[in-house]
């Protein structure tokens, strides 16, 4: 039972990984300050359309990196390590690997990973609704209270972020959780490749 709850609590977590509506938190002042030094003082009054392109150009960063995190995480593998927190005392590493199905954002701008959930002779796939938050160009995944009361899982909370082909983060049960880390191994083109010139 102790083995279902941690393998299910990290899967859970995990499928938070990778990150309520997608925002992107930019910066405004260090752009106007690098701006106003490198161009010398500028008019107190902006022009007409001076904030169009920066509107349009977080709507197309946004786009872009949404489009990137799902094709990251759709049937990738998160490899690595975990470590088991009950009460005040952390436990030692052990190894730990997870495979996604899709991953994909829905119209009310929560996004649906369908995580895989192996224990025992069990193997089955959840989909999972989770938020996606970001900061800039790093998403976290994140899921408060989750559980499958049917299948005696959860509630489970977890924070997982997603940069540079790594993940790591957090997870939590009733009375247990746990730290996590490791890579997000992608899952291989389903291109054929090309045969003959």
């Amino acid at each position: 039972m102790r083995n279902r709850s941690r393998l299910v609590g990290i899967s859970t977590a995990l499928a938070l990984v990778a990150l309520c509506s997608v925002s992107t938190v930019r910066s405004n002042g260090s752009d106007e300050d690098t701006r106003s030094q490198s161009e010398g003082p500028r008019s107190e009054q902006p022009r007409r359309g001076d904030r169009a392109p920066e509107a349009n150009e977080a709507v197309g960063t946004r786009a872009k990196l949404e489009k990137e995190f799902a094709a990251t995480m759709t049937n990738a593998t998160l490899a690595g390590m975990w470590r088991l927190i009950r009460g005040d005392k952390i436990g030692p590493e052990s190894a730990e690997s997870y495979t996604l199905g899709e991953v994909k954002k829905l119209a009310d701008g929560k996004w649906l990973i369908q995580a895989r959930i192996q224990y025992g002779n069990k193997d089955f796939t959840v989909p999972v609704k989770v938020d996606v938050m970001w900061a800039g160009d790093t998403p976290t995944i994140q899921v408060t209270n989750w559980g499958v009361p049917a299948l005696g899982v959860g509630p489970y909370t977890a924070r997982v972020m997603v940069y540079g082909g790594f993940y790591s983060g957090v997870w939590f049960g009733k009375d247990v959780g746990g730290l996590m880390s490791g890579r997000v191994v992608e899952a291989a083109s389903k291109e054929p490749a090309a045969s003959g010139r």
